[in-house]
């Protein structure tokens, strides 16, 4: 309720995202909660759209919050910051950010680099104190900002606020793809992944304030 009373500004993320997805998250373990954080279709509601048959077939602990909560709870390191940069690294890192940066700089053929996943890089980071990565549990990479501070004129200031590369869909589907919306929406009717109510449960949930582009 409190998500769908707050106007959307189409920032990169939204207030009402923001809380969706920390109510998610609110008093579960750690590793749960950080999962929650980064998924856009919770486990409760994908079982409402996926079908019987697929839901049947498929191999559910390989699915979601089970691989997430298995690699958190198996990681090799003891501090809760590096647990979760472990969990990130495994997952959202390979699954999501390297391909972003791949496909899009080879379809455009330009050379692009990661410094930072170089091999002695990574070794530094996980050895380096937790409390250089995040001060006062909010502000991340404190350390790696202070040495590029030290490096830049005085003139020049880092922005406060970094921002990935996703676009701000649940506005462009709300208008200049709508139509593509729709007709994506429609296929879903003969596909076998998904159930029959799965196309009115989607209209449901956007109406009633859930981001789930």
């Amino acid at each position: 309720t409190l998500a769908r009373a707050c106007a959307d500004n189409g920032s990169y993320l939204s207030l009402p995202f923001v809380l969706q997805q920390m109510r998610l998250g609110w008093g579960r373990e750690t590793g749960t909660a950080h999962y929650q954080w980064k998924n856009y279709l919770p486990d409760n509601l994908a079982a409402q759209i996926l079908s019987r048959e697929f839901r049947q077939q498929a191999d559910m602990s390989e699915y979601g919050e089970h691989v997430l909560q298995r690699i958190y709870a198996d990681n090799p390191f003891k501090t809760e910051v590096n647990k979760l940069c472990w969990l990130d690294f495994t997952t959202f890192l390979q699954s999501c950010v390297i391909p972003k940066v791949e496909r899009n700089s080879m379809l455009w053929s330009l050379e692009a680099r990661m410094p930072y996943l170089d091999n002695e890089m990574l070794d530094l980071a996980f050895v380096t104190s937790d409390n250089l990565k995040l001060k006062n549990n909010y502000i991340t990479k404190d350390c790696l900002k202070r040495v590029i501070a030290a490096e830049l004129p005085a003139q020049l200031t880092l922005n406060p606020r970094k921002q990935g590369f996703n676009p701000p869909l649940h506005l462009l589907f709300r208008d200049e793809l709508s139509e593509w919306k729709r007709y994506w929406l429609g296929k879903m009717r003969a596909s076998t992944l998904f159930n029959g109510t799965a196309e009115a449960c989607l209209l449901d949930w956007e109406k009633n304030g859930w981001d789930l582009h």
